[in-house]
Order: C-alpha cells, then structure tokens, then sequence
C-alpha cells in the first residue's frame, strides 16, 4: 500500500485519558480507511495510461504522476467572519493572487443570502453555504465552471463533495472541514467523520481545519489539551 499524506500527526506517547483514547481510536480508524481509500483498484475514475497500457492505480501516486498535466487551485481560509470589510478585501486578494477554481471559507458568520452576493462579486458562479448556528461558524463553498460538484452530505462542520474537472473528467472526493473547537463537541465529530467512509471512494482529500492534535508538543501557549 503506498504512503498517504496523514490527517493528523503520526507522534506517539503514553496514553492516560480515556477521552484522549477513545478519540485517538476514532482517528486512527479514519486514517486506515482514508489510506485505503487511497489504493482501492475498484475505484472508477478516469486516468491516463502508462507506457506500456498499463491503468495506474487511483491512488497519491496517480495523482502526483497527472498533476503536472494540468494545474487546478483550491483556497481553503478560516476568515473569522466575513462582515468586516479588511476580511472582504483581503479574501480578494488572495484570489487575485491564486485564482482558485474552488473556495472553502470557515466562521463565515454571515446568512447564505450574504455569501451568496459575495461570491457573485468574486466571480463564482455556483455554491454551496451552510449557515452559522447564532454568531458562530457558517460554511461556504464556492467553484467555477472548471469543475462539476455534487454535495454528498454537509452539517455545520462539513462539506462531503464529489469533484469533477471538466477539461479531463477526472473524478476525486473532497471533504471540506471546519472541525469543532470545543472538546465536548470532537468525539461526535470524529464519529461523523468515520461515517463518511466509503468502500469505493474515489482519490479522496480533507482540506480545511481539523481543530485538532495528538500531543501538546503540536500547540504553543494556552490550556493544556485534551
């Protein structure tokens, strides 16, 4: 099986909490499926051939040997909230500067009918939001005509996509992650988390902010965690 870039870190030590256990049991479950994913032949996804005509496996390594065929950008951006104009202009910026085919923004803290102006004044022409609960959180996703996107399943942490790229077909899975910041909240997330797999996934990517470390070595300053 070949390497997968890990979710979270690989560091080790003595384990003493049972919640730290039982969440590091959920993870580690996660990561065995997300690596597996990874390399499953009956993956139906459309690739080159190789020399010789032999069909590379829909795996890291597939994807690393098409990806100079053809570039595609994704922006992924806790904005802390998007009604302040600093936030507006600076999220203009940074597509300016990487033109994204695809935008993730956490803690939008604003309606679906204000992203939604927000991202026809930013040039995308479909997407996807999940409003905040009060004042806190609120998902948005947007895409560009470059890419087809079918929503799986969504909450107030997560965007689970199927991506197409219109130029080659090619067909992977992004979950988009806001993870919760509060410890009572985690384990039910990591359970959410562990439903997502799927035995026939394709190329599968987490891409956002997992709340989320293994050792106290992995943070600076503040309470010690968990």
């Amino acid at each position: 099986m070949q390497e997968a870039f890990p979710l979270v870190s690989t560091k080790r030590r003595a384990l003493t909490h049972p919640y730290e256990e039982g969440l590091r049991t959920r993870k580690a479950r996660i990561l065995h499926a997300y690596d597996n994913s990874m390399a499953l032949p009956s993956c139906r996804v459309a690739v080159p051939t190789r020399v010789g005509g032999a069909i590379p496996p829909p795996g890291l390594w597939w994807l690393a040997q098409c990806s100079h065929k053809s570039s595609m950008s994704h922006l992924s951006w806790n904005c802390q909230g998007l009604g302040r104009a600093l936030t507006v202009q600076k999220l203009g910026e940074l597509i300016r500067s990487h033109a994204p085919s695809m935008v993730f923004l956490m803690e939008t803290k604003q309606n679906c009918h204000r992203v939604s102006t927000l991202r026809r004044q930013f040039g995308y022409y479909k997407g996807f939001s999940v409003d905040p609960v009060g004042l806190a959180g609120g998902l948005a996703l947007w895409w560009r005509p470059e890419v087809d996107v079918e929503i799986l399943a969504f909450d107030k942490n997560m965007v689970d996509t199927i991506v197409k790229r219109s130029d080659n077909g090619i067909l992977y899975r992004i979950s988009w992650v806001y993870g919760p910041p509060y410890r009572e909240d985690k384990v039910s997330f990591w359970e959410s988390m562990a439903n997502l797999i799927m035995a026939n996934s394709p190329p599968w990517l987490c891409i956002g902010d997992l709340n989320e470390i293994l050792v106290n070595d992995e943070k600076e300053g503040g309470n010690p965690w968990p």
